[in-house]
């Protein structure tokens, strides 16, 4: 039986399709000008959804425009981009006219946003900043380490792909959170300029994981997945919001920094970091440098050492160690 789509696909000749990373070089059109009247430039990177209708033909009145088609946020359906198909035609005016049509050619990667506040009171203000992101998330807020927050993920809820990110980042204007990941074995990190330093490199700010990786850490498993960094840039960290976010990551990157374990960062690029953290303008990144220096070149075995970053990483910690050591601070000057 002969169904109305068989009739529509047989009806109509799809245009020649070209697949390319630059939409906007319409030169690429030109040798197909005997053979079309349109051609199809075809975004590789992303996965076009089965429906889409490369019959399309455009009305008289627009057939000599610029069709084209977007990638939509898969909850939402609002456009993220649109970069994911054009219908060119071969003969076309010389203004290059753009019309956006309705019909989506891709969805981007319905990957969940957990944004993660340790002790911020603030945090429910900055999530303006996702609003435009047209995904899914969820703010969380009441952990005071990392390791706990992990522990509390429900993944009922977020489907295969999660994001984890920082309430303190700020993404650019072309960074959607519709990155396609290739390998669920594989954790993606992207590049994030942090205000303490002002260097772009990869930390826990921005990352991509597999709903494998949650689960190896929550069952105490260290997770096998291949870490792999974005060479392009998310947006900005912004670290220094006040004197205590100061210290507190501060301390902790040192002491990240120090014991390997920051993101994917290599021995030059930490060694880097520490000198612009020493030679900061801000007292209190520079102090927190040389107080968790300190605190490591005095720890006796690697134990305590384990135990010191442990802490590091927990903010209530990190919290009453600010407090002591502004008490110091205050004490050393009304002895001056």
């Amino acid at each position: 039986m002969k169904t109305a789509f068989y009739h529509t696909t047989t009806k109509f000749k799809s245009w020649p399709r070209i697949y390319t990373n630059d939409l906007n070089d319409y030169s690429q059109v030109e040798k197909y000008k005997s053979l079309a009247p349109y051609v199809w430039l075809i975004n590789p990177d992303y996965e076009l959804i089965p429906s889409f209708n490369y019959n399309f033909s455009p009305f008289d009145q627009n057939r000599f425009m610029i069709h084209s088609f977007p990638r939509c946020s898969f909850q939402t359906k609002r456009p993220l981009s649109w970069d994911a198909v054009k219908l060119v035609p071969t003969h076309r005016n010389i203004s290059d006219t753009i019309l956006k049509q309705r019909s989506i050619a891709s969805y981007g990667t319905p990957g969940f946003l957990i944004i993660h506040a340790f002790n911020d009171p603030i945090a429910v203000k900055k999530l303006n900043n996702f609003e435009s992101t047209e995904s899914p998330y969820q703010l969380v807020k009441r952990h005071n380490n990392y390791d706990d927050f992990i522990q509390d993920i429900n993944l009922d809820y977020t489907g295969e792909w999660v994001w984890i990110v920082d309430i303190d980042f700020e993404h650019t204007k072309s960074f959607k959170f519709d990155y396609i990941p290739e390998d669920v074995n594989s954790v993606y990190y992207w590049k994030v300029k942090h205000d303490s330093t002002n260097l772009e490199y990869a930390d826990r700010t921005v990352m991509l994981v597999h709903e494998s990786y949650i689960l190896d850490l929550q069952a105490g498993r260290k997770p096998k997945h291949k870490e792999i960094v974005q060479n392009n840039v998310a947006g900005i960290l912004h670290d220094t919001s006040n004197p205590y976010k100061s210290w507190a990551r501060a301390y902790s990157n040192t002491m990240q920094l120090l014991t390997n374990a920051l993101g994917k960062v290599n021995k030059r690029d930490r060694n880097r970091i520490l000198e612009t953290m020493l030679a900061s303008d801000n007292d209190y990144i520079k102090h927190a440098c040389v107080t968790a220096t300190n605190d490591i070149d005095n720890t006796i075995d690697e134990n305590e050492k384990t135990e010191l970053y442990n802490n590091s990483q927990d903010y209530k910690w990190l919290e009453e160690k600010f407090k002591q050591v502004q008490q110091e601070r205050l004490a050393s000057l009304k002895t001056i």
